[in-house]
């Protein structure tokens, strides 16, 4: 009986590190994801502080919210312009070394021009905050 009760606190302990290390070293695909699911719902990746520009500039939403806002129809002049998030100081968009238009900076490729951003220019873009990387590599 003891065995049994040693072998499934070791097992629980094995099962909390290894969350522990999943929310600690997210692997790429998941943060990837969360960033795009965030720019798609137009909330900053790392705070999920609003991201005002364009057509959607002077709207409030949340993340319950956000699905009955108006879509925009059209890009106005100020979607040219370089935009960091008011509450958290991350850059959102910058512009794109190869085409010079305006492109997501957390996201790995330019959605104009398809120039693709080294990992470590990434990571440098997020300021280190959410996302790092594990020390298998991953």
């Amino acid at each position: 009986m003891v065995i049994l009760i040693v072998v499934a606190l070791l097992l629980v302990l094995r099962v909390l590190a290894y969350l522990v290390r999943l929310v600690a070293f997210p692997k790429r695909g998941s943060w990837l994801r969360q960033y795009r699911e965030a720019y798609e719902r137009f909330l900053c990746p790392v705070c999920e502080y609003p991201i005002r520009r364009g057509p959607l500039k002077y709207l409030f939403w949340t993340r319950r919210t956000v699905k009955r806002l108006p879509q925009p129809a059209f890009a106005t002049p100020g979607d040219d312009e370089t935009y960091t998030c008011p509450m958290c100081t991350t850059r959102l968009y910058e512009e794109c070394p190869a085409c010079q238009a305006q492109r997501h900076a957390l996201l790995p490729a330019c959605q104009h021009c398809g120039a693709v951003k080294p990992l470590d220019e990434m990571l440098s873009a997020a300021n280190g905050r959410v996302i790092a990387q594990s020390p298998e590599g991953t």
